[in-house]
């Protein structure tokens, strides 16, 4: 369909037909009716000339949309001279854009009320927020997510109802965590409650817990091993494998003991009668007779200040039971003495965990002047406390939640009480159980 024909066009047509031998009336293509004027001098510009002609440049040509005039007849609404669609003149038809708001309603809630204006154009009505109700295309109820109603409900890029965030994906800990809450908003929130791996903090402007900087336990020396533990930090045990204070010497010049095998060789250690270099000297004495300390319970270690006399053979055994034993207690040394030898549980090298007292009382089963407890002493632990799944990055995911007991002071020990730990489950979660246990002290 022509979109506009020009004044001038007519004025150029006739003369081209007249030079070139052809009629002198317009021919039926040109747009003039053949039983209508061909001429209509001195007519207003727009007047009708016949049937379906109007009058322009003095010349009756059809009446066509886009040609400067109004033409009602032909169903014509408007005439603004362009080629632009929608601006409220149709440049197709020559009628209205639109003539009442319903013309330019998009059927989206989410992108407001568009209207039609003065000038029969459409406007865009005013976005609603995000998260504002809406129905969606099957008629359920649900929020604005930018022009689109979707569904309400965590996971939908909305937050919505009394969500604190909503990302659309399944991952924790980057800030909104899949149950639409925020991974964090305190320092608090990110303790993993372990001093080995620092002080976590969270970015209140992502809401992503920080990873703190670990404790380097690393001291330096071939002769301990070095690890740390959550609660106590920093342990740099010294390797000594057969327990009588003194690493090997095949650790380097930090380890003295000729024999880590063997807790009655080691520099310092009497000479016994055998072939045995006991004080790691270079040159057993066979003929030197040994010193033997009173060992009542028979752990291998006397308390300090024990009965002792010098005898190539263990001496018979005395009225308190046990017997005697070669490793020296050495003043200032509680790794070389006996604290209760009435129990041979009781014992500087003792590592398991106990229900009970010692003989005499108290629960110092390894000598170390206080008491330990396995399971920790923090208490007042909420059972159905946080307990998340937490992966920092470029380090391992771990369980986040707080160890310990259930009531509001640790159970004494030998004592049970219920206990709540969040730790990992065996299909890579988190999850937090509340058992009971009995606490055990060494």
């Amino acid at each position: 369909m022509n979109r506009l024909v020009r004044p001038w066009l007519a004025l150029i047509v006739c003369p081209v037909i007249v030079a070139c031998g052809g009629p002198s009336e317009p021919a039926p293509d040109a747009g003039v009716d053949a039983s209508g004027p061909s001429s209509c001098e001195g007519e207003d510009e727009g007047a009708a000339c016949g049937s379906g002609l109007i009058c322009l440049s003095g010349a009756c040509v059809a009446s066509t949309c886009g040609d400067g005039h109004i033409d009602e007849a032909a169903g014509e609404a408007c005439e603004d001279g362009n080629e632009v669609a929608f601006d409220g003149c149709e440049p197709e038809n020559c009628t209205f854009t639109c003539t009442e708001d319903a013309a330019c309603d998009d059927g989206q809630d989410c992108t407001g009320a568009e209207r039609c204006n003065e000038s029969h154009a459409c406007e865009l009505g005013t976005p609603l927020a995000a998260g504002a109700e809406c129905t969606q295309a099957g008629g359920d109820a649900g929020v604005c997510r930018a022009d689109q109603c979707v569904a309400a409900g965590c996971g939908n890029s909305v937050t919505d109802g009394a969500e604190e965030c909503d990302d659309g994906n399944d991952v924790d800990g980057d800030g909104c965590d899949v149950d639409c809450t925020l991974s964090c908003e305190t320092d608090e929130e990110c303790d993993d409650g372990s001093v080995c791996t620092g002080t976590e903090t969270c970015d209140t402007a992502t809401n992503v817990c920080q990873a703190g900087e670990s404790l380097d336990c690393d001291d330096g020396s071939a002769c301990t091993d070095d690890s740390c533990d959550a609660a106590l930090g920093c342990q740099n045990v010294l390797i000594d494998g057969d327990m009588d204070g003194h690493a090997s010497e095949d650790l380097g010049s930090c380890g003295d003991d000729c024999d880590d095998s063997r807790a009655d060789v080691h520099p310092g250690h009497q000479e016994l009668c055998d072939a045995i270099d006991h004080d790691c000297n270079g040159t057993p004495t066979p003929a030197e007779t040994s010193l033997w300390y009173l060992d009542c319970d028979g752990d291998g270690f006397a308390p300090l200040g024990a009965p002792s006399e010098r005898n190539c053979e263990e001496p018979a055994p005395e009225s308190c039971g046990g017997g005697w034993t070669t490793r020296i207690p050495v003043v200032g040394n509680p790794a070389t003495q006996d604290c209760n030898d009435a129990d041979p549980n009781a014992r500087p090298n003792q590592s398991g965990w106990f229900t009970s007292a010692v003989t005499g009382g108290g629960f110092d089963y390894n000598c170390s002047g206080a008491t330990e407890h396995r399971y920790g002493t923090t208490a007042g632990v909420d059972p159905s406390g946080i307990c998340l799944r937490f992966c920092a990055p470029l380090a391992p995911c771990r369980c986040s939640g707080t160890d310990g007991w259930t009531s509001s002071s640790a159970p004494a020990c030998g004592f049970s009480a219920t206990y709540s730990d969040c730790a990992a489950t065996s299909t890579g979660g988190c999850a937090r159980t509340n058992a009971t246990r009995r606490n055990e002290c060494h």
